[in-house]
């Protein structure tokens, strides 16, 4: 029974970091009719992940360090997938709603214009006490943010 459970204890660590390995085995080179060539290289897990193949494009710039490189980027994006594909919240089934769509950022030339806008319709009437101190407070904030450009037709 001892002995099962040290089994058990010393296989639990590998089945739970279950990864691709940082490293991939080169499958072949290939060269085509344009003379591009390509390295065919292979990335496989350490507990049952599928088989992956990856095309490495080679050009007179390549270096063994970029191949490097680019070997740990691929298993960095199939370990991600491959966490976001087991995470619960995506499990087969799981309804996800959808974000309601964002409306696209004003620019700071925009928001100013708006400002101007604002102050031209509301601001013109000759108003007293805490109106006129609001436009007040506009009339500055128009001046203090205006930037060279703002007032381009376009």
């Amino acid at each position: 029974m001892i002995i099962v459970l040290l089994i058990a204890a010393l296989l639990m660590p590998q089945a739970v970091h279950a990864t691709y390995l940082n490293q991939a085995t080169v499958l072949r080179h290939e060269q085509d009719q344009n003379g591009a060539a390509r390295l065919w290289m292979r990335f496989q897990g350490n507990a049952g992940e599928p088989l992956v193949d990856r095309p490495y494009p080679v050009s007179g710039t390549s270096t063994l360090a970029g191949l490097r490189d680019w070997i740990n980027g691929v298993v960095q994006e199939l370990n991600l997938a491959r966490t976001a594909g087991t995470a619960p919240q995506v499990a087969p089934g799981t309804a996800i709603n959808g974000l309601a769509a964002s409306p696209p950022a004003q620019s700071a030339k925009s928001l100013w214009r708006g400002k101007v806008q604002i102050y031209n319709l509301s601001c013109t009437n000759g108003f007293i006490d805490a109106v006129a101190t609001a436009c007040s407070t506009l009339k500055a904030d128009i001046e203090g943010t205006y930037q060279a450009g703002f007032l381009d037709a376009n």
